[in-house]
């Protein structure tokens, strides 16, 4: 586990030294769009307070929109990369008021070993990072995404799908001609059984999305007609539904998984 671990944390670490950050880094790309739409959903159902943690955060455009629209929010950026972390904190120091950088804070953290109180957080999210890890190391990072997580809390992930044909063939095609930059990858097929041991009560919904963007795996590969194929086939998909029809032939780039965490009744007989 410790090893897969510090590979992982050696290629992101070299990723976002070498790479030239700019603006366009921090657009909504659609698998972004469906998490901010998930959350505002969330969002428009709460009172009061509430604090979101990216746990894994790398470029993260999304406390954006929500620190605009919701004043009631504070949000933590935590990544086990300080440049990561100064690259969100430049981008938002020149886009955000005084109040709404008040409510960001920027935590370098271990996601396997949070610096978190318990139940600390009303909702906590990340976007492909738990693809990047072995099973056991899943089951210990939703474990302490649990210990952190308020009762009625939300836990939003999205990540490579394993039902995805064509992302899943890109990534093998790229892995065997030494062009996946991206370290260690394991696309996840379903993550209620790692959730089944990490959380005691909990309702959870699992849903594989997004044909449009495992069609850009393909504007890489080395034959001309492939790539060309891909790339109008991705304007065809424009169209919800030609990406819909494609969607259930050949599944989709993301799994989005949603893990509400419910209140532990075997606690409160013993309390």
């Amino acid at each position: 586990m410790r090893d897969n671990k510090n590979v992982v944390k050696k290629v992101w670490d070299d990723y976002w030294n070498e790479l030239d950050v700019s603006k366009k880094d921090f657009n909504l790309s659609k698998y972004r769009k469906i998490l901010l739409n998930e959350l505002r959903d969330e969002l428009n159902n709460r009172d009061g307070h509430v604090n979101i943690l990216n746990a894994g955060c790398g470029i993260d455009p999304i406390p954006l929109y929500i620190l605009r629209e919701y004043e009631n929010v504070h949000v933590t950026l935590m990544d086990i990369s300080q440049r990561c972390l100064e690259l969100n904190k430049a981008f938002f120091k020149k886009v955000l008021s005084d109040n709404e950088l008040g409510r960001i804070r920027y935590v370098t953290g271990d996601i396997f070993d949070m610096e978190f109180e318990e139940s600390s957080f009303d909702i906590v999210y990340n976007t492909g990072v738990l693809e990047h890890f072995l099973d056991d190391e899943r089951t210990k990072v939703l474990s302490e995404i649990n210990r952190i997580l308020k009762v009625n809390g939300l836990f939003i992930t999205l990540n490579p799908s394993a039902q995805g044909r064509i992302y899943t063939y890109m990534k093998e095609y790229l892995e065997n001609n030494g062009r996946w930059k991206y370290g260690p990858e394991y696309p996840i097929e379903s993550l209620k059984e790692f959730v089944n041991d990490s959380f005691e009560n909990y309702d959870i919904i699992e849903y594989n999305l997004d044909f449009q963007d495992s069609l850009a795996f393909l504007f890489e590969h080395n034959n001309p007609f492939i790539s060309f194929s891909g790339r109008f086939y991705h304007i065809l998909c424009r169209l919800d539904i030609i990406e819909n029809i494609s969607l259930k032939i050949f599944g989709g780039y993301i799994l989005l998984t949603k893990i509400r965490k419910k209140q532990n009744f075997k606690n409160l007989e013993h309390s």
